[in-house]
């Protein structure tokens, strides 16, 4: 319903009025001084709003809260939780929004560091951690027969030499990587200058879609998982090789960016506050749009 529709309203000095408030509208009543105004907004729409919010809590909540009486009106239909801000609480300090002042602001910072989706400041791409079984399950979605190879991305250490390196890997038990996108086998002579950055991605298992090989698709995960915390990387590639080329899908096993291994942490409520460092606007310190003024005049100190 798009409405909130009022029907036969008599509080204080309402005498059976009927009205209509479209939703996702801003609607102004006007009247004169008793007409009437402050009944319907605060003692009928507002209260009635709240007693249903507390008649759908749980028996023991209710028992904390005192009860509300029923607006005196016909029926209400079309209506939300309510929040109702009068006009004599004005703004607590500089800060102060309507979230603040509702004391919403704490359940929205809630929400948003438990569900929102975080994006890696360097590429733009999501940063999501997958769960081992989330990876399992999206595998084995894809249509039998389906080829695909499973690979773990990583980066030489400074110290070491990409000879060393593919010494370090032929220990592993893996006979392959895929260098800048091509697969070669570790058994033949690799010739990489030791001054140029390579893209180097073991191949961990080659494997063809059946309904049976979960178990080997788990095992093989397990290893590649083994394999990118040895070397950091956290990241496992699936290649799916198809009629139109290679088709590849990054997961990664921690917060890190799959594209260019930027590490991230969780999110914290904290960091959607204005009012701590952490979630601050590093040039205004959380204040809002910087404007500029005259730099002759005094500006008080307001940072955090």
């Amino acid at each position: 319903m798009d409405m909130i529709r009022v029907r036969g309203a008599r509080e204080n000095n309402l005498k059976n009025i009927n009205v209509d408030i479209p939703k996702n509208k801003i609607t102004v009543i006007t009247g004169l001084s008793g007409s009437g105004k402050s009944s319907l907004a605060y003692d009928t729409i507002y209260a009635e709003g709240q007693r249903r919010f507390i008649e759908s809590l749980s028996s023991h909540a209710r028992h904390l809260i005192s009860q509300l009486d029923e607006s005196d009106v016909d029926s209400i239909e079309g209506l939300s939780p309510t929040i109702a801000i009068s006009q004599n609480l004005g703004q607590r300090n500089p800060r102060s929004i309507v979230a603040t002042i509702t004391d919403i602001y704490d359940y929205l910072r809630v929400l948003y560091s438990r569900i929102g989706t975080q994006y890696c400041p360097n590429c733009g791409n999501i940063i999501k951690q997958y769960h081992f079984d989330t990876i399992v399950d999206e595998i084995m979605m894809l249509p039998s027969g389906t080829k695909f190879i499973l690979m773990v991305p990583i980066k030489k250490e400074e110290s070491k030499s990409y000879n060393d390196l593919f010494d370090d890997i032929y220990k592993w038990g893996f006979a392959r990587v895929r260098i800048n996108g091509d697969i070669v086998s570790l058994s033949g002579d690799l010739c990489l200058e030791e001054n140029e950055d390579y893209t180097i991605d073991i191949v961990v298992d080659r494997i063809i879609m059946s309904p049976d090989i979960k178990q080997q698709l788990m095992d093989s995960l397990s290893t590649c998982a083994k394999v990118s915390s040895t070397y950091k990387t956290n990241r496992i590639i699936v290649a799916v090789l198809g009629e139109n080329g290679v088709q590849e899908k990054k997961y990664s096993l921690t917060k890190t960016c799959t594209n260019c291994f930027t590490p991230s942490n969780y999110f914290q409520p904290r960091d959607f506050s204005f009012s701590t460092p952490h979630g601050a606007c590093k040039e205004c310190s959380g204040l809002g749009t910087i404007l500029e003024v005259d730099p002759d005049k005094v500006i008080p100190d307001r940072s955090l």
